[in-house]
């Protein structure tokens, strides 16, 4: 049959017309008697011509073809339709689009590809909540993989509560850490096992990292222009920190506090020398680099409570937040066993809560210093004896001065260690908790107490005489109680407390009695501090008060004390203050006060003094002169 006759013995397909959309092209039968092109239509057996087409286009003509274009086959298309009109012929098999329909697929596929590389940029940089960007430089793993893996230890391990609630400082830890901090990463250590590379954490180093996260939440470092929680920073960089390992003394958290400041790089070795005295050591720490030793960051107008998570430092020798606005309580986790704390100084904050009963398991325990603040219950009654200060000083801390329950501690200590065994906790093996000199060398080296300042408390109580005899305390410098309810009188064995340097009694009015006589033995003596006591007695007119040459400072104004000025005060050559005002002294002053070369305040008023100040007094280059109206003056300017 001729290529353009239709054979009648076929049936034809019965469509619906309808006019030819974008989605369809219409195709012109051409004879090829008639067709200008060069190329010759071919048909197939049933008389349709044989177009030329692409996959591509064939797959789009079909999706696209209009549902009511189906052949009463049920071909839905697929073999074509011809319109009775004219020679139009659409084959959604072999066809193509128009041009309009291509561009729509085009900017669908551009769209499509668009977003899946948009998608893959945005992976690469991670959103943690509210919007925060987080780096992923150098990550093995997927952001929340690293969020699963550091909650899982510390909810299940370390059972840390509140990790969920974004209102908690740990929450904002781990938040921090997990999808912006950019050194977490680092905290994973690789660990190739057959083919798979499965990830361990680096458990030390992920908690101390999340510690002083959850520290820079707690007290709000984020006010402060600091390096603290930057990008990729290390720890041992934050301000006010020092990584080990370092050498320390006794004095190396002064020095610390005193030069952190002015450095922003922490991480430089401490070294000092070592002494011979028994009131410093120096002591190399066993923390390994990088490991957190000292935080000191003191008057910071930091705010907010002291996180526990800290007692996780295991290797943290320092703490100082002096001098903050601090509330709540101390963390008992700070005082676990084998810690390896020196000092702790939390001065001048507002913190509230009491001590621990014992401290003795501070085994390294230097200095515990929480002067001013709102602390209540009772003194520990167990101390380390390494202990070398206490001071708890403008708190309302009550109960009694526990020297009986330190001595006690530490006499029982030297039992064990010589292996006594007689039960007696007193050192001597008689029970009668004096001592008895025999254990001298090693009695009065066991405890390091030096410096016991309870002042402005309401601490109530004796001086335990018999705790004094047993030498325990014979490195005790400074007793300070005053501004307290102690009662009682000064026993006379304080003349075992041979280092005694600073004696404060002020304002302590329930203390009675006299300065006993041992106390011109302790030529040691650097200041007394004896200002409206109830203590009598001729203390000042004794001789032996000349003994006491390296005295500074003498005050013991408006306490009844009687009798005259003894001449031998004038032997105190290095004596700065002099205050006897209001004192119940009487006679004349002697002239050889005129030799008090550093005397810089005299108060001599409202006594009993008579006669005339003495010219060599009169020498003196004094800052504050205050005088009797009863005595003559001829250099006084004022008198009362």
């Amino acid at each position: 049959m001729p290529p353009n006759q239709i054979n009648p013995n076929v049936e034809r397909t019965a469509v619906e017309e309808t006019p030819i959309t974008s989605t369809m092209r219409p195709l012109e039968v051409e004879s090829p008697s008639t067709s200008s092109s060069p190329h010759h239509q071919q048909y197939d057996s049933n008389g349709f011509p044989i177009l030329e087409a692409s996959v591509t286009f064939a797959v789009m003509d079909a999706i696209t073809a209009p549902s009511n274009h189906d052949d009463d086959n049920g071909t839905n298309g697929i073999e074509g339709y011809r319109t009775n009109d004219h020679h139009t012929l659409f084959c959604t098999r072999c066809g193509r689009l128009d041009w309009i329909s291509k561009c729509i697929i085009f900017m669908t596929i551009l769209l499509l590809g668009g977003s899946i590389v948009l998608a893959t940029l945005l992976m690469k940089e991670d959103k943690g909540p509210g919007g925060r960007t987080n780096g992923n430089d150098g990550r093995l793993l997927p952001v929340d993989t690293y969020y699963e893996l550091i909650y899982q230890h510390l909810s299940d391990v370390r059972q840390v509560e509140g990790l969920l609630d974004p209102s908690t400082d740990v929450y904002k830890a781990l938040e921090w850490m997990a999808y912006q901090d950019g050194r977490i990463w680092q905290l994973l250590l690789d660990d190739d096992q057959e083919q798979e590379q499965q990830q361990r954490l680096d458990i030390p180093a992920i908690e101390q990292r999340f510690v002083l996260a959850v520290l820079y939440f707690a007290v709000e470092i984020y006010f402060l222009e600091t390096d603290w929680l930057q990008k990729g920073v290390s720890e041992c960089e934050f301000f006010g920190i020092l990584c080990g390992p370092v050498i320390v003394d006794d004095f190396v958290a002064d020095d610390f506090g005193n030069n952190n400041n002015k450095k922003k790089n922490n991480t430089t070795t401490t070294t000092t020398t070592t002494t011979t005295t028994t009131t410093t050591t120096t002591t190399m720490t066993n923390a390994s680099i990088g490991e957190v030793v000292f935080i000191e960051l003191t008057h910071r107008s930091l705010i907010g409570t002291i996180p526990s998570q800290l007692g996780w430092l295991s290797h943290l020798q320092v703490l100082s937040l002096e001098s903050n606005r601090l509330g709540g309580s101390i963390p008992d986790e700070l005082f676990w066993n084998g810690s390896q704390l020196i000092e702790l100084n939390l001065r001048f904050n507002k913190l509230t809560g009491t001590l621990p009963t014992d401290l003795s398991n501070l085994s390294a325990l230097y200095r515990i210093e929480v002067t001013k603040n709102t602390l209540t219950g009772s003194l520990p009654l167990k101390l380390p004896p390494s202990l070398f200060a206490l001071e708890v000083a403008n708190n309302p801390i009550s109960g009694t001065l526990p020297l009986q329950e330190w001595s006690n501690h530490f006499l029982s200590i030297v039992d064990n260690n010589n292996g006594d065994g007689d039960g007696d906790n007193e050192g001597d093996g008689d029970g009668d908790n004096e001592g008895d000199g025999g254990d001298d060398d090693d009695t009065m080296m066991m405890s390091r107490l030096a410096v016991m300042d309870v002042g402005r408390t309401d601490i109530s109580g004796t001086i335990h005489a018999p705790s004094l005899s047993t030498g325990v305390f014979g490195n005790l410098q400074a007793l300070l109680i005053y501004e307290t309810n102690i009662e009682g009188t000064i026993p006379t064995e304080i003349a075992y407390l041979t280092n005694l340097e600073d004696v404060a009694i002020a304002e302590s009015l329930l203390l009675t009695g006299t300065f006993p006589t041992e106390i011109y033995t302790l030529t040691k003596l650097l200041g007394i501090i004896g200002t409206s006591t109830s203590i009598k007695g001729d203390f000042l007119g004794d001789s032996r008060i000349g003994r006491l040459s390296n005295l500074k400072e003498l005050a013991l104004s408006y306490s009844p004390l009687t009798g005259t000025l003894a001449t031998e005060l004038g032997l105190l050559t290095d004596l700065r203050i002099l205050h006897l005002s209001g004192a119940t002294v009487e006679g004349t002053i002697p002239s050889e006060l005129g030799g008090l070369d550093q005397l810089i305040d005299l108060w001599l008023e409202r006594t009993a003094l008579t006669g005339t100040v003495p010219p060599e007094v009169c020498a003196l280059q004094l800052h504050e002169w205050r005088i009797s109206c009863e005595v003559e003056c001829s250099c006084c300017t004022f008198c009362n």
